[in-house]
C-alpha cells in the first residue's frame, strides 16, 4: 500500500486552488477513490452534491453552477403556429427557446388565424378570438363544432352532421349512403360525387358485357341490365362487341371498331362465305359456287343459295310468307299449307250461312283464301236469312232489320220510300180514306185506312163497299165516280160460263138489264210493244214486234176482224217481242222466239211476217204461259195447243167448259168455275176464293179481283203485282219482300174496264169507261204511244176518249 501523498503549509494554498479548479473537470470520485480511507463516489452521486457557486442548485441541476444568479431551468410557453400568443404546451429550458411567447390563451395553437383578441367571425366553426361568445344568445357558442371538422351545425353552420368530422358542406360526396356534402343529395343522385369514388355503367340490352357509351349512368353500385364497359354498336346483337370477333358477314361491325369484313384487319378470313349467282338480287343465289371470299366476286352475287326463283326478289329461303298463292321462303309449302305463314297477311273470313255474301261478325277464322262457307265481309245481323245483310234495302216488312243498321221499318232513315204504303185519313171510320189527305209509313196509324176510295169522308154509309147503288139518282152512294149510268155500276163476277179470260177482256160490267156484257176489248202489252183493235177491228200497235217496228205512235198493222191479242215478252233487246192474236176465229202469230214450236208455224224457225197457225184452228179465246205455250178453245169447248209438250202444230189437249190454266213447261190445269186464267203469268196466276194467287203467293183480296197478276220478279226477291178490282180500280202491291203488303192505286179518275201489262217491264195501261188509254211506267221502245222513247212517270192518257170499243152488244 503505497503511503499518502504529504503537503507542506506552503503548498496548501496551491492544492486547494488546484482542487477548486480541477474537481469541476476530474471525476471527484477519481480523487476521492485515490484517498485512502474513503467511501468512493459515483459521478452522479458527486454531481448530484456539488454546488460550486453556492447558490443553492446542485451543479447537477444549476443551469449556471459558475453563476450564482443562475438557477434552475425557467418554464417557457410555446407558440407554435407563431401569432404571438402561446398555446398550453409549455417547455423547460435554461435560456428562452426559439417560439417561445410571452402572451398566452391561444385556443387553437395550430391555426395562426386563432388567438386572443383576433378578429372572430361568427358561425363559421372557428372561434378565432377564442373567447367562445354566443352573439346571438341562443345559448349556443356562435364557433361550436361538436366534431371538429371546422364547421357548427345548423342554425349556426352548414353541418348536417356534427357528430362526424366527415360530413359537412366542404366533403366530397362518396358513394356511403349518406348526404356528405350536406346539399340534400345522396350517392349517385348528387352530381357533386367524387369521380374517384362512383361507377360509370351502360345499358346493356344484347347482354353481352358492353354497352352504348353514350348512354353511361354514374351509379354507386353495378346493376341488372347494364354493364361495366361501353364501346357496344350494336346492343341489339349479342355477338357485336368490342371483344367480338370480326367475320365475314357482309357489312356487319362485329368488333366496333369502325371497320367491317375484308377492311378490318382482324377480321377471320375462314369466315368468308361461298358466293353464287343471285340475278333477283334478293341476297340468295342459284348453280355452282363461285368461289370463297370476304367480298363479293362480281356483281349480282350472293353469299348463300337456296333460291327457288332467282327471278322474283321476295321469293327467297329468308323471306316472309305471306298470303299471295307463291312459295315465299322456298320451303315447298304455299299460303297457309305453311306453318310459317305470317298470320298478318291472313283475312278474316265470316260464317254465312244464308249465303248473301255477308257473313256472322261472330263466327270468324284467319286464313289466306275463304274456306268453304265463310265470305270477306262481316256485318249480317241474321245469318239465317238470304234477305237480311248490310246490301239490303230497308224495307216495310214487319220490324225486320233489312240492312243490319240497327233500325228497322220507318225507323231507319235509309227506308225505301217506295215500300211504305199511303195511308188516307179515314174521319168517319168506315175503312176507306180520304182521297186528299194522306200520308206514308209501314203501319197504318190510328184512324187511317190503306185506300183512297171514300168519296165522302164525313159519311160512314157512303163508300165503295155501300150496299146499293140506286140508278138515276144523281148520288153515287158507292163511290165508283158513276152516277145515273146504271149500266156500269159495278158487280161481283158472275160464275164462269166456260170462257176462259185473256188480255183486254172486261166482263165484269152489266148491261142496262143487268145482263153481263159481252168482251169487246183487245188490249195486249210487252216489254218493246203495246197493240189495241179499235172499234172498226183494225188492230193498232206501237213499238216494235220482231221485224215489224212501229214507232213511238199507234199504226195500223193492216190487220183488221182482230178479236184478242197477247203479246209474249222479249228474248232479247234486238228481236223484239212474238204475238198471236185471234181473227175472224183463227190465230195468227209473228215473232223470233219459235224454238219450241209455239207459234205453230208446222216448225221451229222465226216468223218474220203475220200469218196463221197451220191448219187454220178455230179459235173463240186465247191463253198461254211465259210465251213457250199456246192454247186456244173453240166454240164447242175443244183445247189445243202448240208449243213446249206439244209440238209445232196444235194438237188437241183438252175439252172442258171450266176455266183452263196453261202452266209453264206445258202442263194444263183445269180449275173450278171460280178461277180462271191471268193476262201474264210466270208463276201461273189465277184469281180464286182468297184473292189473287200467284205460285205460292196469295194476296188475300177474295171477291176483289177482276183480272191481274205479276210483273218484274228479279231472282225471287221482287214481285210486283197489279190487278183490276171489281170496282174498277187498278191496284199495284210493291212485294220487296216476303210479307209485304204495301199498296197503291193506278188510274184512279175513273173506273177502268180492262187493263194490260207484262211481266218483263215496269208497265201497265187501262182502258177508261170512255175509250181512252191511259198508261204508266217504262217507254224505251216507245211502246206506251207517246211520241217518244221518254219513261212515263205520272199516268198519262196515250188515246183519246172512243179509241177503243167500251160498248156492250
Amino acid at each position: 500500500m503505497r503511503a499518502p501523498l504529504s503537503m507542506s503549509s506552503a503548498a496548501a494554498p496551491l492544492s486547494a486552488a488546484l482542487s477548486a479548479a480541477l474537481l469541476p473537470r476530474l471525476g471527484l470520485g477519481l480523487l476521492l477513490a485515490s484517498a485512502p480511507g474513503c467511501v468512493l463516489l459515483s459521478d452522479e452521486d458527486i454531481a448530484a452534491r456539488k454546488d460550486i457557486d453556492g447558490d443553492g442548485v446542485t451543479l447537477e441541476e444549476d443551469c449556471d453552477d459558475d453563476d450564482a444568479s443562475v438557477g434552475l431551468p425557467k418554464t417557457y410557453t410555446l407558440d407554435r403556429d407563431a401569432d404571438g400568443f402561446a398555446g398550453d404546451a409549455v417547455v423547460e429550458a435554461c435560456a428562452r427557446p426559439a417560439g417561445a411567447a410571452e402572451l398566452t390563451g391561444d385556443c387553437d395553437d395550430d391555426n395562426p388565424l386563432v388567438f386572443p383578441g383576433a378578429p372572430d367571425a361568427p358561425y363559421d366553426g372557428l372561434d378565432a378570438d377564442c373567447l367562445g361568445e354566443d352573439v346571438d344568445g341562443d345559448g349556443v357558442s356562435d364557433d361550436f363544432d361538436q366534431d371538429g371538422d371546422g364547421e357548427a351545425a345548423s342554425p349556426e353552420g352548414a353541418d348536417c352532421d356534427d357528430g362526424d368530422p366527415l360530413v359537412n358542406s366542404g366533403a366530397a360526396e362518396l358513394c356511403d349512403g349518406q348526404d356528405n356534402d350536406c346539399d340534400g343529395l345522396l350517392d349517385a343522385d348528387d352530381p357533386d360525387l367524387d369521380p374517384a369514388d362512383y361507377l360509370i355503367i351502360y345499358p346493356d340490352g344484347d347482354g353481352d358485357g358492353f354497352g352504348i357509351s353514350a348512354l353511361g349512368e354514374a351509379v354507386c353500385s353495378p346493376a341488372d341490365g347494364f354493364a361495366l364497359f361501353g364501346g357496344d354498336c350494336d346492343d341489339e346483337r349479342p355477338a357485336v362487341n368490342p371483344d367480338a370477333v370480326e367475320l365475314c358477314n357482309f357489312g356487319l361491325d362485329d368488333d366496333c371498331d369502325g371497320l367491317v369484313d375484308a377492311a378490318d384487319p382482324d377480321v377471320d378470313e375462314s369466315s368468308a362465305p361461298a358466293w353464287f349467282t343471285d340475278r333477283d338480287r334478293d341476297g340468295y343465289g342459284v348453280g355452282d359456287s363461285l368461289g370463297v371470299s370476304c367480298e363479293a366476286p362480281a356483281d349480282a352475287t350472293a353469299p348463300r343459295d337456296g333460291d327457288c326463283d332467282d327471278g322474283l326478289p321476295g321469293v327467297n329461303p329468308g323471306a316472309l310468307e305471306v298470303c299471295d298463292s307463291a312459295d315465299n321462303d322456298c320451303d315447298s309449302w304455299v299460303d297457309d299449307a305453311d306453318p310459317d305463314l305470317d298470320p298478318s297477311s291472313q283475312s278474316n273470313f265470316y260464317a254465312d250461312r244464308d249465303s248473301d255474301s255477308f257473313g256472322d261478325p261472330d263466327d270468324v277464322v284467319r286464313a289466306c283464301a275463304a274456306p268453304f262457307g265463310r265470305v270477306a265481309f262481316a256485318g249480317d245481323c241474321d245469318d239465317g236469312n238470304v234477305y237480311v245483310n248490310p246490301d239490303q234495302r230497308e224495307v216495310c216488312n214487319g220490324g225486320v232489320d233489312d240492312d243490319c243498321d240497327g233500325a228497322a221499318d220507318d225507323l231507319d232513315a235509309g227506308l225505301d220510300p217506295r215500300t211504305r204504303s199511303v195511308f188516307y185519313v179515314d174521319d168517319d171510320l168506315d175503312g176507306y180514306g180520304n182521297p186528299a189527305v194522306s200520308g206514308s209509313a209501314c203501319l197504318a196509324p190510328a184512324g187511317s185506312a190503306n185506300n183512297a176510295d171514300d168519296c165522302d169522308d164525313a159519311d160512314p154509309s157512303v163508300n165503295p163497299g155501300a150496299d146499293a147503288e140506286a140508278c138515276d139518282d144523281g148520288f153515287d152512294q158507292n163511290c165508283d165516280g158513276i152516277v145515273e149510268v146504271c149500266r156500269y155500276a159495278a158487280s161481283a163476277r158472275p160464275p164462269d160460263a166456260g170462257n176462259f179470260e185473256h188480255q183486254g177482256v172486261s166482263t165484269r160490267f152489266l148491261d142496262e138489264a143487268g145482263d153481263r156484257c159481252v168482251g169487246h176489248i183487245a188490249l195486249a202489252m210487252g216489254d218493246q210493244a203495246v197493240c189495241y183493235v179499235d172499234p172498226t177491228g183494225e188492230l193498232r200497235c206501237a213499238g216494235r214486234i220482231y221485224t215489224e217496228s212501229f214507232g213511238p205512235t199507234f199504226v195500223a198493222t193492216g190487220l183488221t176482224d182482230v178479236e184478242q191479242v197477247y203479246i209474249s215478252p222479249t228474248v232479247g233487246p234486238a228481236n223484239g217481242n212474238a204475238a198471236t192474236l185471234v181473227r175472224a176465229g183463227q190465230v195468227w202469230s209473228l215473232g223470233y222466239e219459235n224454238s219450241d214450236g209455239q207459234l205453230a208455224t208446222g216448225g221451229y224457225s222465226a216468223r218474220s211476217s203475220w200469218g196463221p197457225w197451220v191448219g187454220g184452228t178455230p179459235a173463240q179465246r186465247l191463253a198461254t204461259d211465259f210465251g213457250y205455250t199456246y192454247c186456244v178453245q173453240d166454240a164447242a169447248s175443244a183445247v189445243r195447243c202448240a208449243g213446249v209438250g206439244f209440238g209445232p202444230t196444235p194438237t188437241l189437249a183438252a175439252t172442258t167448259s171450266s176455266a183452263l190454266i196453261v202452266q209453264p213447261a206445258g202442263s194444263l190445269t183445269v180449275s173450278s168455275s171460280s178461277q180462271w186464267r191471268m193476262a201474264q203469268g210466270y208463276a201461273s196466276c189465277a184469281v180464286g176464293p182468297a184473292g189473287l194467287e200467284c205460285g205460292a203467293s196469295t194476296l188475300g183480296l177474295p171477291g176483289d179481283v177482276v183480272d191481274g197478276g205479276e210483273m218484274e220478279p228479279v231472282s225471287g226477291a221482287l214481285a210486283r203485282y197489279v190487278w183490276l178490282s171489281s170496282t174498277g180500280l187498278v191496284r199495284m202491291l210493291d212485294r220487296y219482300a216476303t210479307g209485304g203488303t204495301s199498296t197503291s192505286a193506278l188510274f184512279t179518275a175513273q173506273p177502268v174496264l180492262a187493263i194490260a201489262y207484262t211481266r218483263a217491264a215496269r208497265a201497265v195501261c187501262g182502258v177508261y169507261a170512255d175509250g181512252s188509254l191511259v198508261c204508266l211506267g217504262e217507254n224505251e221502245q216507245g211502246m206506251l204511244g207517246t211520241g217518244d222513247t221518254l219513261e212515263v212517270l205520272s199516268e198519262t192518257v196515250v188515246l183519246p176518249p172512243g179509241s177503243i170499243d167500251t160498248t156492250c152488244d
